[in-house]
Parts: structure tokens; sequence; C-alpha cells
């Protein structure tokens, strides 16, 4: 099986600016494939973690358009801002988890805290295996909008925001249609950095846009 530089891997992810360039940042790679040994050969799903956990967007919905973003404000509540690249509240990342769903991580927290729930709302809270800390990320066949809801409160209940001052966020029937319902994702940054080594093409080829699987 073919094997590909981890450095030069990250020569052509550099040239792709969202997780979903990624296959055909791969491709082109593949031509350049070294032929050294590996020293350490990644599973689809650790290579997959550690592109996807570096690999932060932007969270915006219909209602209020692409302008205003989903940040974590400086009470820790989880607000729409306008965008503000300085701002790492504002960024996510959205990594696979084994059993299927996602974890949704900020980058000015870390992965020590992932977004979690009540029954009302949504959190930031330490990273556990707590079914509110479970997302899925729906496509609706509408474009590039997709619905966000976790596996405490299930497919009927999905995120949306307040029209108020600070437009928070909360959980709306999903059967209402509601505008603020509807989100997008939109590349902000990308750190991916593999440790040395070499690894299966294979393996890497499998990596898709977060809201693919």
């Amino acid at each position: 099986m073919n094997r590909i530089n981890a450095y030069i891997v990250v020569f052509f992810l550099a040239l792709a600016p969202a997780a979903a360039h990624a296959q055909t940042a791969l491709e082109d790679a593949i031509e350049l494939s070294a032929s050294q040994n590996a020293s350490k050969v990644l599973s689809a799903a650790e290579v997959r973690e550690i592109f996807e956990g570096a690999t932060y967007y932007y969270l915006s919905n219909s209602f209020l358009g692409v302008d205003k973003v989903m940040t974590l404000d400086s009470k820790g509540r989880l607000i729409m801002a306008r965008k503000n690249p300085a701002n790492d509240n504002q960024k996510w990342a959205i990594v696979s988890d084994p059993n299927g769903w996602k974890r949704i991580y900020n980058k000015a927290q870390g992965k020590a805290k992932a977004l979690d729930s009540d029954q009302t709302k949504p959190h930031l809270a330490n990273k556990g295996n707590y079914s509110g800390q479970f997302w899925k990320l729906e496509k609706t066949g509408n474009g590039d909008w997709f619905r966000i809801y976790n596996s405490y409160l299930k497919q009927d209940k999905v995120l949306d925001t307040y029209n108020r001052t600070g437009n928070d966020l909360f959980f709306e029937q999903a059967a209402r249609n509601t505008s603020g319902t509807y989100w997008r994702m939109d590349f902000a940054e990308n750190e991916f950095e593999p440790p040395p080594g070499q690894y299966e093409y294979g393996s890497l080829r499998q990596l898709q846009s977060p809201t693919s699987r």
C-alpha cells in the first residue's frame, strides 16, 4: 500500500482552506509518496481526530446571517456575536467520536471542555461521557444548511437563537421550522500538525467534511 510522508501531507493541506478540501489535497500528495519505512501508521479514526481537532469553523444561522456567529462570551454564555477573526471564542472544532456522534470544542477553551446542554440551552462543560456532549449536524438538503441536535434531547429539539439582545442560544422544536434552526459552518483556521512518520493513504483518504457523516 502507498504511504505518504506526514510533512508532504502538511504542505498540501496548507493549500486547502477547509476540511472538505482534504480529499483533493491527499490525492495530489500521493504522487509525492515517500519510500522510506513508516515510523508509525495511524488508523483512519486517529488521523481523522487529529485533522478534525485542528480545523476550526464559524457557526452561523439563516436568521442572523453569516456576520453573526456562535460565541462564548465573557460570562460563559453561548450567544451570537459579530464575527471577529481575533476572537478564539468564536471558533469551533467538530470532531468525530467512535460512537458515531460529534463532539464540539471551542478553540479558546481547548479540548478539556466540550459543548453540552441542559433541557433548554447549550453550554460548555468539562468533557465527559454525557449524552448532551454528543451532537449531530444533520444536512437539510437545502444547500449548505444543517440542523444541530444532541443525543440528550434527540432530533425533535434543535439549536436556535432568540430574537433579542445577545441572540442567546436555546433549543427549539424542530417541527416549527424557524430560520434560526438552519445553520452553516464556514472555515476559520487550521492548525493541522501530524506527528512525524508516514500514514497509509487508505486511512487518510477517508477524511471528509464534518457534516458528511
